[in-house]
């Protein structure tokens, strides 16, 4: 379902910071973020936001944090930017500070440029963990809806992706690319993609 625009929101962002989403039927769900990367040449995601999504439903845009578990995620981790938020997409309505039962216990993202599977902070993971999600930044123009198969899609601008790894080569760049490998995305370094 698209997401309708809220006011564009121009802020610092902080672990812990509980964000809204709302639908075009003006219903809302919200996401919360989870970890920050480093800025500069070296991070892969220089500033970029690892973040949960929850499938919890609301009619105002009032979160409650105690609700937001991970059993309650709507899709697997993703890594965003602060477009979302410039855009309206996401809206920051409140903070609170992590504690260990606010995270999965591993995170796994496929990562197409080696063909397998890492955690947030880029070291290689010996088999998939689920939830699983991609390796990759994600821009949202509409929350993810349950396909066929059940898996939850994202939308890449105007590119739709399931937001499970089916198909290696596919993925969503900061412009919302498809199709971006191992020789393009964002260029593989040894440090980590977003630190502990």
């Amino acid at each position: 379902m698209p997401l309708k625009r809220m006011k564009g929101q121009r802020r610092s962002h902080h672990v812990g910071d509980v964000f809204a989403l709302r639908l075009e039927n003006s219903a809302y769900r919200f996401g919360r973020i989870v970890k920050i990367g480093e800025r500069g040449p070296r991070g892969r995601f220089p500033g970029g936001i690892l973040a949960y999504l929850y499938d919890v439903p609301a009619e105002a845009p009032e979160p409650d944090p105690g609700v937001l578990t991970p059993d309650r995620l709507l899709m697997p981790p993703f890594f965003t930017m602060n477009w979302a938020w410039d855009k309206g997409y996401f809206r920051t309505l409140a903070h609170e500070d992590l504690d260990p039962t606010h995270l999965l216990k591993r995170h796994c993202f496929y990562d197409a440029s080696i063909d397998g599977y890492v955690d947030e902070n880029d070291d290689v993971l010996p088999r998939r963990v689920e939830s699983c999600g991609w390796f990759a930044l994600t821009n949202f123009e509409a929350l993810p809806a349950r396909g066929d198969s059940g898996t939850p899609r994202v939308r890449c601008n105007s590119q739709e992706m399931t937001a499970q790894p089916v198909d290696p080569g596919l993925g969503c760049s900061p412009g919302g690319r498809r199709g971006i490998t191992s020789a393009g995305r964002l260029g593989r370094t040894s440090s980590s993609a977003v630190r502990r």
